[in-house]
């Protein structure tokens, strides 16, 4: 079953699953050197590339690339739903 946001986010057990694996010390590891394989770097700008749309692309693409990193630890994180008043007071009568 293909799975999107909310249905991975709904499901626990799978939400558990990969917050099980990503406290493994391999995990932690890889994720480690993903992170400081994302950092910036001196590189130095192809000649015929303009300066600034360079370094644009640059923080761009490293935005994504921890964008990624960030959203696959949310998503093994429940998300705490706020009880509205009828989960505090059941007995509650709509109006």
């Amino acid at each position: 079953m293909k799975h999107n946001l909310n249905s991975f986010r709904r499901n626990e057990h799978l939400q558990g699953g990969l917050a099980e694996v990503l406290r493994h010390p391999s995990m932690q590891a890889a994720l480690d050197v993903l992170r400081d394989l994302g950092e910036p770097t001196e590189m130095p700008v192809p000649s015929d590339v303009d300066f600034l749309i360079f370094n644009a692309l640059q923080n761009a693409r490293r935005e994504g690339f921890f964008h990624a990193l960030r959203s696959l630890e949310a998503l093994a994180t429940p998300i705490k739903v706020v009880p509205s008043t009828k989960d505090l007071m059941p007995n509650l009568v709509d109006e």
